[in-house]
C-alpha cells in the first residue's frame, strides 16, 4: 500500500468518518438489487458487492 502512495502522491487512505467526495474509491460497496415483483409484505432482495468510484 505504501508503494502506491509513493507512486500516486495525490492518493490517500481516509477513515470511515470522512464524507464521501468525487473520485473516492469504495471497495466492496453493498448494492441492494430489489426483486422485480413483490408478492407479499415480506420481501427478499439480493445484495451484490462492487468496487465503485464516487461520481457526481
Amino acid at each position: 500500500m505504501m508503494e502506491n502512495m509513493k507512486k500516486y502522491p495525490w492518493y490517500e487512505i481516509v477513515n470511515g468518518s470522512s464524507p464521501l467526495l468525487q473520485g473516492d474509491f469504495v471497495d466492496s460497496c453493498p448494492v441492494v438489487v430489489p426483486p422485480t415483483a413483490i408478492e407479499s409484505e415480506k420481501v427478499s432482495a439480493e445484495v451484490i458487492e462492487y468496487d465503485v468510484v464516487i461520481m457526481s
